[in-house]
């Protein structure tokens, strides 16, 4: 995976505090198809913008 300059990635802890859930919720989120994830390597990454597209979402 090529990372983007203008992508802003984030790892489970800060999308969960962007998100304002914790870490489980978050990857619980991710097993649903709440929400998008990356794996990279053995690690989730998030990008910001579906995470703001998420919270779109909730405010709808």
């Amino acid at each position: 995976m090529v990372f983007k300059k203008d992508e802003e990635w984030l790892t489970t802890k800060e999308a969960a505090r962007y998100l304002k859930v914790s870490p489980n919720a978050l990857r619980i989120m991710v097993h649903k198809r709440k929400i998008k994830a990356h794996k990279i390597g053995n690690r989730l990454r998030f990008k910001r913008e579906d995470i703001n597209i998420l919270i779109k979402k909730k405010d709808d």
